[in-house]
């Protein structure tokens, strides 16, 4: 399992800069993941009171998930479709939707190792932050997805 969170989906973040519009692409990644992350958090604190698995991940929640798929998909359709106009709209929405689910799965299955391994963070590079791989969960579980979209997308125009 380590190997394959470690190694292979990284690989994906380094297929996708090398690909055509490699730049374009890893940009989506990261927009995808990380307003996706910044709409959860104030979505989960302004409206957030029914939690969505307290025993694994005490401070998400419904209202959090929620926010954070509205901002992947607000966010990361808007600047798809500025940079591939002839991409469809409802693939792009249906694709930023299905990143977004994958990096909230990122992040619950980090904490899911976590409580497994009975530790709080993932390391002490970024104090503060719950480790590095609480910083990359997201991008790590979708790259696989951005690279797939970003070589079959020529199918959805």
């Amino acid at each position: 399992l380590g190997l394959l969170y470690c190694a292979f989906f990284p690989a994906f973040a380094i297929r996708i800069l090398l690909g055509p519009h490699g730049i374009i692409w890893f940009y989506a990644l990261l927009i995808i993941v990380f307003l996706g992350d910044t709409f959860a958090y104030f979505s989960g604190w302004l409206w957030g009171n029914k939690k969505l698995y307290p025993q694994l991940s005490p401070k998400k929640t419904f209202a959090g998930a929620l926010g954070g798929a509205v901002g992947s998909v607000a966010f990361g359709s808007l600047y798809l479709k500025y940079f591939f106009p002839e991409l469809f709209l409802g693939s792009i929405i249906i694709f930023c939707f299905l990143c977004a689910m994958a990096a909230q799965s990122g992040d619950l299955f980090i904490s899911l190792i976590k409580r497994v391994a009975d530790v709080k963070d993932t390391g002490r590079l970024m104090p503060g932050h719950g480790g590095l791989l609480d910083r990359l969960d997201g991008i790590l579980m979708t790259a696989p997805l951005v690279y797939a979209f970003s070589v079959f997308s020529v199918y959805f125009n």
